[in-house]
């Protein structure tokens, strides 16, 4: 859906994937639109205006979507998209031009029509390479920013601005305020309320119920706890690792035992990697491309008719203890009262949606953990609660089948021998089964590897020759660890696609 209103003023959002809840309506005196999916029921759109122009729509509607209202009276526009902003917005505003997409690499050519060349954000740069993933409103375009949680645009035509404005988010929880039990009461009546929302929703497309499924607790807590409210034998899983590693094994243990069909899709032998420039362009190099793994090669084996929401388990981890910082509970803002763990979270889910965005093209991808509220109400949880997975252990004993034990509710002496176990393959240059992707045994062992990823990087140092200052700053990153190559990777593919480069 493309929209241009009549203003100095471009918003734009790209082909949603099939079904969606896209519309616009003009009136006389505004238009309005919305695009992407609404999970909850929408409401009378007579109603909608006004939920946008407040930022009531994103605490109203669940989902991953924008929406936007054009008040031709006042000539102000607004744009808000989902709580979490799991629909990108990337927005530009210099000098009286201001651009608003959901696609990154579509707006840097909206402004190379504009007679303006894409200037690289050297440090946001940096960031990525050390980390493998922005954090905050950062881009690597150093006019543009990035809409994150809990907020939404307001754009005057007239004086040509736009305003970041923000909505509230609830204080963490004292500890004293509430009790193991009761959170974990909570976390679960939460849960089943946004696994019930994803399952009717995709019901009343008429599509198949598909899930992804590892050997990790965030995606066998969803497909436990679809099948334990649906009897879900009918839906169909899938599931990319190495061959013969623990996620297969135990994704396939899982699905047979309850009589569900699975899919592998073998990860072996680092083959994903050269796929770099097919998952840049998906995923708009918003995290390290070999991050997205199976992602984009699941995409293309299920069939687009039968896609609706894909159930996933992202965030399950992160936002359940993995990602508590060191600040804690501290007061980090005082104008907000935002928390050093708070802060981190927000921050953090750009992480959790590299499958959602690698995978936008061919479906949406859903996570109860990222639902508004299920993650609303973790992310206020006290750090004691979280850290290392307390809370989400007890939670998941509790409410998932006891016949699947996650290994992260292990004994301490069983954890104690797989962390031995993790050491030897690690100093014997082995491949360890229970990685995903042992990034550093294929670089070691192939030969092929290391040649692509030196050739790849050489050639795109010759095509971005006039740019010395970032090309200092990639090699030295480039000459680290094996992760480390593969960001560079992604910043040199992407970088090229913003400048125009490679189209």
């Amino acid at each position: 859906m493309k929209i241009i209103i009549n203003t100095d003023v471009l918003i734009q959002n790209g082909n949603n994937p099939e079904p969606n809840d896209n519309f616009v309506i003009e009136e006389e005196d505004r238009c309005f639109g919305l695009s992407g999916i609404v999970l909850n029921n929408i409401s009378e759109t007579n109603d909608i205006p006004q939920y946008i122009i407040d930022g009531s729509i994103q605490k109203r509607y669940k989902g991953s979507y924008v929406a936007w209202l054009y008040d031709k009276k006042d000539e102000k526009i607004y744009v808000s998209n989902d709580l979490l902003s799991k629909q990108s917005v990337y927005f530009y505003d210099t000098d009286g031009v201001i651009l608003i997409n959901t696609s990154l690499f579509d707006l840097c050519a909206d402004l190379r029509a504009n007679g303006r060349i894409p200037q690289m954000d050297l440090k946001a740069i940096q960031y990525f390479c050390r980390e493998n993933v922005f954090c905050g409103d950062m881009t690597y375009e150093s006019d543009t920013r990035f809409l994150t949680a809990y907020s939404y645009l307001l754009i005057d035509c007239k004086k040509k601005n736009v305003e970041i404005k923000k909505l509230s988010i609830p204080p963490m929880k004292n500890i004293n305020e509430i009790t193991d039990s009761e959170a974990v009461e909570e976390l679960e009546k939460r849960f089943t309320a946004a696994c019930e929302l994803q399952w009717y929703k995709n019901e009343q497309y008429g599509k198949k119920q598909i899930f992804t499924v590892s050997g990790g607790m965030d995606s066998r807590a969803v497909l436990l706890h679809m099948v334990k409210l649906h009897k879900a034998t009918s839906a169909t899983t899938y599931t990319y690792a190495q061959s013969g590693s623990a996620d297969e094994i135990i994704a396939k243990r899982i699905t047979s035992k309850l009589g569900i069909d699975n899919h592998f899709i073998p990860l072996d032998n680092c083959e994903f990697v050269y796929q770099r420039d097919e998952i840049i362009d998906a995923n708009e190099g918003q995290m390290y491309y070999a991050g997205s793994t199976g992602a984009i090669l699941m995409a293309k084996m299920t069939q687009r008719e039968e896609n609706g929401i894909v159930h996933t388990g992202l965030g399950g981890g992160e936002i359940m203890g993995d990602i508590c910082a060191s600040g804690g509970d501290a007061i980090q803002d005082q104008d907000s009262t935002l928390t050093a763990n708070q802060r981190t979270n927000l921050d953090d889910i750009r992480r959790c949606l590299n499958f959602q965005k690698t995978t936008s093209g061919y479906f949406y991808a859903f996570s109860p953990f990222l639902d508004e509220d299920f993650f609303e109400y973790a992310m206020c949880l006290p750090t004691s609660m979280r850290s290392y997975r307390k809370l989400y252990i007890k939670w998941y004993k509790q409410y998932m089948n006891s016949d699947y034990p996650s290994a992260m509710s292990h004994s301490l002496a069983l954890k104690a021998v797989n962390k031995v176990r993790r050491k030897m393959y690690t100093l014997l240059g082995k491949r360890n089964p229970a990685d995903m992707n042992p990034f550093q045994y294929w670089f070691d062992s192939q030969p092929k590897l290391r040649d692509y990823i030196e050739e790849t990087f050489r050639c795109d140092c010759e095509e971005l020759t006039g740019h010395s200052e970032l090309l200092e700053i990639l090699s030295k990153f480039f000459d680290e660890t094996v992760i480390r190559k593969l960001a560079v990777l992604t910043v040199t593919g992407s970088v090229k696609r913003m400048l125009g480069i490679k189209e």
